[in-house]
């Protein structure tokens, strides 16, 4: 599965001290217009879990996060899309939820 998230655009990297025991990588990739950087969709792989009464352990999951802001006052808002989620419907969500037109751009581009 990393290597879809490679093919696709993301760039992997080592997750940071913020992210809770457990996230094994993460991967990013930003999105854009021809008006500038729109939001970046974080994937966070977890390791895999074992249950402490049944032993079964669940493969590796995938989490999404991205962080939108009002185009009222730049106000950030995190989003949070859990591993039921697909790649293809997180940025589904995400076009349709920035045509609303109740987002602004994470950075204009300087022309």
């Amino acid at each position: 599965m990393d290597d879809f998230f490679i093919s696709n655009g993301f760039s992997q990297f080592e997750p940071p001290s913020i992210y809770p025991v457990g996230v094994e990588t993460c991967f990013q990739k930003r999105y854009d217009d021809d008006v500038g950087k729109k939001y970046f969709i974080t994937v966070l792989k977890w390791e895999p879990m074992t249950h402490p009464y049944t032993l079964e352990t669940t493969p590796s999951q995938y989490e999404y996060e991205v962080q939108l802001y009002n185009n009222i006052g730049h106000d950030a808002l995190d989003l949070n899309f859990h591993s039921s989620w697909t790649l293809d419907q997180v940025e589904d969500y995400l076009e349709k939820l920035w045509n609303t037109g109740l987002f602004d751009y994470y950075e204009k581009f300087e022309y």
